[in-house]
């Protein structure tokens, strides 16, 4: 079940700030914490959960150093973990520098295989979607 809640916004912020339309956005019931879900994967693995959330933190290290060398990680699979960027633009390419970039997160792109079980949603799929609090 994928909880969600309604929120207003613009439907063009950049041209029309009059015209506010309803939007889902996704609402979380709670965070799966790492030693949790070593007990979880301990339960079924016959690795222990210390064994397993040591694995997970060398794990999650070694994707973060490998983003930060410039490389995308895939994790079939759900995804693709890549960089994005945020910062301020420059009127020219001339004028852009690194400074004005101020933010650098990591995001997960969808693998065709996850992305496929989510479009099966619009279509009456085994997924379902609950606004909160109903």
């Amino acid at each position: 079940m994928v909880y969600f809640k309604l929120k207003q916004f613009f439907k063009d912020p950049q041209t029309n700030f009059e015209d506010k339309k309803w939007y889902a956005v996704p609402y979380t019931v709670g965070t799966l914490e790492t030693g949790d879900l070593a007990e979880i994967v301990a339960e079924r693995s016959g690795h222990s959960k210390g064994q397993l959330v040591g694995l997970f933190q060398d794990y999650f290290r070694r994707i973060e150093k490998h983003v930060l060398m410039g490389q995308s990680v895939s994790m079939s699979p759900i995804g693709t973990i890549i960089p994005t960027l945020n910062g301020a633009g420059a009127d020219s390419e001339e004028e852009y520098s690194a400074d004005l970039i101020d933010c650098l997160k990591l995001h997960l792109r969808a693998g065709s295989g996850t992305s496929r079980r989510l479009q099966t949603v619009s279509n009456g799929g085994e997924l379902t979607l609950k606004k909160w609090g109903e």
